[in-house]
């Protein structure tokens, strides 16, 4: 009876001295300030470190035919295949599932790029990445709080923002309600959401901003982070520039400076080069715009690739490529092909390929 008494009092003593932390309950909506504090959060909790929060919503924004939604997808392999790190950020995935929440592409084109994806992954590995294709945008949140519901989950991802928000960009009272269903089940599931969304017209003229993003002020304003994906000024197409443009959770000096990423077309992956760049000097100059990829098509061009293998090795369409070149070619930039088969008018450059 002694020996129980005493180790009662030992562990009331142990409690005054060393208090268990306060507990956080998501449904709770009023506390005290000694219970925030008594918590005992030394750090906000991240998803990716110094890059995604654990809860909360945030962007990937960028210009067209950047790969937004190739670095989105593997963003979404790294995590639920266990790996230590995305683009040198630390994962800290607590249950190793992402929801892909997809309006534009087809099943059949995400099951060719996931073939591309996860050449070196067996299909097994990565069951735990489930994609969603909206059918009726007015039934999305349902359906994404059904599946949370039974799957605990760490990222959902929209792709992308423009296809589900169909009123006045520029309504900033409007986005703001709009998220807020988001909102709710971020909090309510502890999970981020990442919506992907364009720049505007001209941004690439522009340094690295968050002003650079299309529509309101309401859209920045409900994001705790912003991740701006940028070709590269200088017209290489293997490198992009990720750039964090507004994050609440990190630190100044992460968002003066681009990460400089490799982009492998044939594989889709990115890599971090370890290079930094200035935001500054992410601008393109208007004369010289497309010239680094005009240049390569013609080069490809000349060694006997057709407008369809360039556009696999570019990493871009053949609409695009046939108008790269006409293009450059308008703009002057033929002149060092002069007399090269890249030059001449065949059927195929005498005819806007549109896919």
């Amino acid at each position: 009876m002694e020996t129980q008494v005493n180790t009662i009092v030992d562990e009331i003593l142990e409690e005054q001295s060393n208090p268990r932390p306060f507990e956080l309950h998501v449904d709770q909506e009023l506390f005290t300030a000694t219970e925030l504090i008594k918590a005992n959060i030394e750090s906000i909790p991240h998803l990716i470190e110094g890059l995604i929060p654990q809860e909360g919503l945030g962007a990937l924004v960028g210009g067209s035919d950047v790969g937004k939604s190739t670095l989105l997808r593997k963003l979404a392999i790294d995590i639920i295949t266990g790996r230590d790190s995305f683009l040198e950020f630390k994962i800290n995935a607590k249950h190793k599932r992402v929801l892909y929440v997809v309006t534009e592409d087809a099943v059949k084109a995400i099951a060719y790029l996931m073939r591309k994806h996860t050449i070196n992954h067996v299909a097994e590995e990565l069951n735990n990445l489930h994609f969603l294709f909206v059918s009726d945008a007015r039934e999305i949140k349902k359906k994404i709080t059904d599946f949370i519901s039974i799957n605990p989950i760490d990222l959902i991802i929209i792709d992308c923002y423009g296809d589900l928000y169909t009123k006045q960009m520029n309504d900033t009272q409007n986005i703001r309600q709009w998220f807020k269903p988001y909102q709710r089940i971020s909090r309510a599931n502890k999970c981020f959401i990442l919506f992907l969304h364009h720049t505007g017209k001209g941004a690439q003229y522009n340094g690295a901003d968050k002003k650079n993003i299309l529509g309101g002020q309401g859209f920045e304003a409900k994001m705790r982070v912003v991740i701006e994906l940028r070709s590269d000024p200088g017209g290489d197409i293997t490198k992009r520039h990720l750039c964090i443009v507004k994050g609440n959770y990190v630190a100044d000096n992460n968002k003066t400076e681009s990460s400089v990423l490799h982009f492998d077309t044939e594989h889709f992956d990115f890599t971090d080069t370890g290079e930094r760049v200035s935001f500054d000097e992410l601008c393109k100059k208007t004369n010289d715009e497309g010239r680094g990829i005009f240049r390569q098509i013609m080069e490809c061009i000349n060694s006997g690739n057709n407008y369809a293998q360039i556009a696999i090795k570019l990493g871009m369409s053949k609409g695009n490529v046939s108008k790269k070149r006409t293009a450059g070619i308008a703009k002057g930039w033929g002149e060092e092909f002069s007399g090269t088969v890249s030059m001449q008018e065949t059927m195929e450059t005498k005819q806007e390929t549109p896919f």
